[in-house]
């Protein structure tokens, strides 16, 4: 005798209608795409497609600023070889830790003047009687205006020598080399005094200060050709013997 299938339970048997049936893993519906979630991923692509194009513009800015870094702190040797007789010169300033006796100069100085982009100037070293001190022209200059870092070498003769590479006396070889920062009020860094006897000492740290003495030595030259034809001949006589 067949049984009887109760009512509620009928229902729960029939199939509901197609607007309510669930979705197989091959059967998406239209509306998916406009759920939420496809909201969501469309604004995370966008920004990360935004983020990508801001980390390349910064990439390409610091690369810029490197170069820019770089370029103005790049050697002068090659670019301001040959400055324009005619060219305005400024003066940065003189800087000085000279100490004196009676009969006696012991120390350094730099007097620094700008051409354009070009940085010239001397460099004076005394170690001994006071007068003509030995003096040199800064070479191999590296600055870099942003951070005041300053490098430099000069080529002194500051007396006579006589050792192992020498049989008789002869005029002292001195190379010295500087790098350190320069600044408003003051120059600072290390410096190396090599010579011929002495090749590769150590570097020592020297502080220079502005002098008003020796910055009044600088104030006659305006142009570059007349800042050559006063200095000159100074450092022809008080110069460098090598």
């Amino acid at each position: 005798m067949p049984k009887t299938v109760p009512a509620a339970a009928q229902q729960l048997l029939q199939p509901t209608s197609g607007a309510d049936v669930v979705p197989t893993s091959n059967s998406v519906p239209d509306r998916v795409a406009d759920s939420p979630l496809a909201e969501l991923s469309a604004t995370t692509s966008d920004r990360l497609k935004r983020r990508r194009a801001v980390m390349t513009r910064s990439t390409l800015a610091t690369v810029a600023l490197l170069v820019a870094v770089s370029l103005q702190g790049a050697s002068q040797s090659n670019a301001c070889a040959s400055i324009a007789t005619t060219a305005p010169i400024s003066e940065i300033g003189a800087f000085s830790n000279m100490r004196y006796t009676v009969e006696h100069a012991y120390g350094e100085a730099v007097l620094v003047w700008r051409s354009g982009h070009c940085i010239l100037g001397l460099f004076e070293s005394a170690q001994g009687l006071a007068g003509d001190t030995p003096i040199g022209e800064l070479q191999d200059v590296t600055h870099n205006p942003n951070t005041g870092a300053l490098r430099f070498s000069a080529k002194l003769t500051i007396g006579i020598v006589a050792g192992p590479t020498s049989t008789t006396p002869e005029p002292s070889r001195d190379l010295l080399k500087f790098d350190g920062t320069l600044g408003p009020a003051r120059v600072i860094g290390g410096l190396i005094h090599a010579t011929q006897l002495d090749p590769t000492p150590p570097a020592r740290t020297i502080m220079l200060t502005t002098s008003a003495k020796d910055a009044d030595l600088m104030h006659v030259s305006a142009t570059y050709g007349a800042w050559r034809e006063k200095w000159q001949p100074i450092v022809k006589r008080r110069g460098p013997k090598w």
